[in-house]
């Protein structure tokens, strides 16, 4: 089954399966089958969903599952601290970053993202025994929400 997509102005906009995210969000009619109903602003919030791996003095890396905010470009900016860009992208007072803490409780080690300006979001990653620190992220879960 697919959904099909179009604007209020009736122009089309896209066709997904169900398994899909929608990548279009503002102002849309939801067409099922021969009903419709007009939805304005279906979905209010653009999103980015990875898993993200670093080591060394690597860039990290990411395995995207969701992303209808646009390619991140994550970059290594020192021992522990990362940059994700993207122009203009997350909007002041409306950006909601999240990082899941998913290592050893036990081990020291703590993760935190935050908005930093427009264009980027910082994380960063420390060991409490000797600071900020590389390697680890490890298929660590990302998410940014960005609300219009």
């Amino acid at each position: 089954m697919s959904l099909n997509f179009k604007r209020t102005n009736g122009v089309p906009a896209e066709t997904l399966s169900l398994a899909e995210p929608c990548l279009d969000t503002q102002d849309i009619t939801l067409y099922i089958g021969s009903g419709s109903q007009n939805i304005p602003y279906i979905f209010a919030s653009k999103q980015y969903v990875a898993f993200l791996t670093q080591s060394g003095s690597n860039a990290p890396s990411a395995s995207i599952l969701i992303n209808s905010i646009g390619d991140i470009d994550w970059q290594y900016s020192s021992a522990g601290v990362y940059t994700g860009t993207l122009v203009l992208a997350f909007t002041n007072g409306k950006t909601i970053p999240m990082v899941s803490n998913n290592t050893n409780a036990n081990s020291g080690n703590s993760i935190h993202i935050k908005r930093f300006d427009n264009n980027t979001v910082y994380i960063t990653t420390a060991n409490s025994g000797s600071g900020l620190s590389d390697d680890i992220l490890s298929e660590t879960p990302v998410d940014i929400k960005v609300y219009y």
